[in-house]
């Protein structure tokens, strides 16, 4: 008890030196014997042993007799591997991997071995594991026996002899982890002498410790996982790793490894420049190439070989080569690049001029003399002089100017000589218009871009003095002439103006004459009266090609009559009715024996004439021959036609010896 009380203990302490999430590869070998039980076909038993998490989780099978395959009577291993207790026909009990099938004859000796992983064959996480064992002689739990071991898989070895009991004996159970398998990496391709040179172990299998060899290096051996060491003199060395841990040692892992001489910089030399521009460095070295840079340490190389040629710089600027060799680098070596300031451009100012011309730039330096150019960088100068004229040119321009000081250049800067496009603009022509009624749109069209300024000579005609852009249309004021003056502007440039000339006609005189009354019957009949002559009818009833007029087509009712003419581009109109009567049974001789008024009327009418006091009756008729009123005439009184809606009315005026129609017309 006392021995399994240690066991146990050390189990606790080596458990709390790896970590849980570990997988340590290794053997569990698990030995049991059981004894004859009658009751289950005689002698023979039903026997399960598997593996289990200490929480319960099923692991794996390693060995199942069920008798005849039929009814397993093991319902802890049933349950726990998947399927229901007493029965893995319905469901599947998960046997993978496992013996099955044997037959228990009395007392078997009965040996398993389980390599740490699942019924996939991934390897499990280290921790405490069970191996359960499971036996039944009698059909029912009467005749049933479970016992569980538990053990810890990890880095440590696990051995224990648990106690036997009236069913299991002889019971043996070892964790026995992998031996570990040395393997390690080194920094770069090579070593280089006298420079650090790290080892890092890639050990598996949960090494504890380390046992280097490192031939020609300083230290030549080291117990340390991961050892920073030094050769000091070239060639091929071997190193050798061995790892171990509480179950043994590893095979030693073994790479040659090449140390190399260290190259350096054997000469080097800046340069200097004026003002601003490349510097060419140099450099010299024992072997291999050398390699720039912008700083002393770390960083990418900005250049390779020598010479050296700089970036453009405009001040002193502190470069850094070194030489490289077959993987090893020598301490970098600064290297100066000089700039002696030179002067500079403090003002300059180009000029513009609309279309062809000479123009003169300008600039001003610190100290020094000007110098024009054509080009950015290089070429010849083309003058000198704080001031250039460029000659006739007809297309804008760059020109380039830089101070000098002996052969101190400053950095060129740009002057431009701006040729700005003279805009244009197309003349519209003549325009016409009719005084009193709305003009056409008048559109400006020419250079992209330009402002198309125009000035009215004659305002009284109804457009104002001035505007910019589109003459949008207007209603004239009156007849006239105006001298319109259009102007293209585009960025300060002006263009050749263009004037073109508005003509306002007078609208013509046009009057027509007043139509008799017509009887529906009447036939048709061409329209005259209009003045001036020339012009053209038209309304309801009317014939435009022929200018006639049809009664009989349009009926009892007040046809507007309109006569347009058209003098020097401006048409007028003038309008009459025509009334057309039924005329049936009235008496046509005595037509217009009376007169209305007013007509139209406000409502109250007054009819004069001959004989009015023998008038009787009044009957009113709309145009569509329906009576509306009906009034007893008596004297000179006023007729009552306020209760009549607006429209065209027939009054039939009745006498003992006659009748008469007449047309009146309400508007109130």
């Amino acid at each position: 008890m006392k021995i399994l009380l240690i066991i146990f203990s050390c189990f606790v302490i080596c458990l709390s030196t790896f970590k849980l999430d570990a997988q340590t590869t290794g053997t569990l070998t698990f030995n049991c014997t059981t004894i004859a039980h009658s009751g289950y076909s005689g002698t023979k038993n039903v026997l399960a042993i598997w593996i289990q998490t200490n929480s319960g989780a099923f692991v794996k099978t390693y060995y199942r007799y069920a008798g005849g395959g039929t009814s397993d009577h093991l319902p802890t291993w049933a349950v726990n591997s998947g399927g229901t207790a007493g029965n893995c026909l319905a469901t599947s009990c998960n046997v993978v991997g496992a013996t099955t099938g044997a037959t228990l004859n009395g007392a078997v000796t009965k040996t398993v071995t389980w390599n740490g992983t699942d019924l996939s064959g991934n390897q499990m996480p280290d921790g405490i594991y069970k191996v359960t064992i499971q036996e039944t002689w009698n059909h029912g739990t009467s005749g049933t026996v479970t016992r569980s071991f538990s053990f810890t898989k990890g880095p440590a070895s696990d051995i224990q002899t648990p106690t036997t009991d009236a069913n299991f004996s002889n019971l043996s159970l070892q964790w026995i982890p992998a031996l570990p398998v040395a393997s390690f990496t080194y920094s770069g391709n090579n070593a280089c002498v006298g420079q650090n040179f790290q080892l890092t172990s890639t050990s598996s299998g949960a090494p504890t410790s380390y046992q280097w060899t490192i031939n020609g290096a300083n230290p030549s051996t080291s117990t340390q996982q991961n050892p920073l060491v030094q050769f000091s003199t070239p060639g091929t060395y071997q190193v050798s790793l061995v790892a171990s841990n509480a179950n043994g040692v590893s095979a030693p892992s073994t790479q040659t490894i090449v140390v190399n001489n260290v190259p350096s910089i054997t000469n080097s030399s800046g340069a200097s420049i004026c003002g601003f521009g490349s510097v060419n460095l140099t450099a010299s070295c024992s072997s291999g190439q050398v390699d720039w840079y912008s700083s002393p340490t770390g960083g990418s190389s900005i250049g390779t070989g020598s010479p050296f040629a700089s970036p453009a710089i405009s001040a002193t600027t502190t470069y850094y080569v070194e030489a490289v060799s077959n993987g090893c680098s020598s301490a970098r070596t600064a290297v100066v690049a000089t700039v002696t300031p030179g002067p500079t451009i403090t003002a300059s100012a180009g000029a513009s001029n609309c279309g062809p011309g000479a123009l003169d730039l300008s600039a001003t330096p610190s100290n020094g003399t000007i110098s024009w150019f054509t080009s950015a960088i290089g070429g010849s100068p083309i003058a000198t002089g704080n001031t250039f004229n460029t000659g006739v040119i007809s297309t804008s321009s760059t020109y380039y100017t830089e101070a000098n000081i002996g052969a101190c250049p400053s950095p060129r800067t740009a002057v431009i000589a701006s040729i700005l496009t003279v805009p244009t603009v197309n003349n519209p022509g003549s325009q016409t218009a009719c005084a009193g009624q709305l003009t056409n749109v008048i559109n400006f069209s020419g250079t992209n871009g330009a402002i198309f300024a125009w000035t009215n000579d004659n305002a009284n005609l109804g457009l104002a003095n001035s505007g910019n852009g589109t003459i949008t249309p207007f209603t004239t004021t009156a007849a006239g002439t105006a001298n319109i003056t259009v102007t293209p502007t585009l960025a300060g440039c002006t263009g050749t103006p263009q004037t073109f000339t508005l003509m306002v006609n007078t609208l013509p005189f046009v009057t027509l004459n007043t139509f008799d009354t017509t009887c529906v019957s009447a036939p048709n009949f061409t329209l005259t009266g209009g003045s001036p002559a020339g012009g053209s009818f038209s309304g309801l009833g009317v014939n435009t090609a022929n200018g006639t007029f049809s009664p009989s087509a349009m009926g009892v009712g007040v046809y507007s009559i309109h006569y347009t003419a058209t003098v020097n581009g401006c048409s007028n109109q003038a309008s009459q009715d025509i009334v057309v009567v039924s005329c049936a049974g009235l008496n046509e001789v005595n037509v217009a024996r009376f007169l209305v008024y007013p007509n139209p009327s406000n409502g109250f009418i007054t009819i004069s004439g001959e004989n009015t006091d023998e008038i009787e009756q009044i009957f009113v008729f709309d145009l569509a021959g329906k009576k509306v009123a009906s009034f007893d005439y008596h004297g000179n009184n006023p007729v009552d036609l306020s209760e009549l809606q607006n429209g065209t009315y027939q009054l039939k005026i009745i006498g003992s010896n006659f009748e008469e129609v007449l047309s009146i017309q309400l508007k109130k």
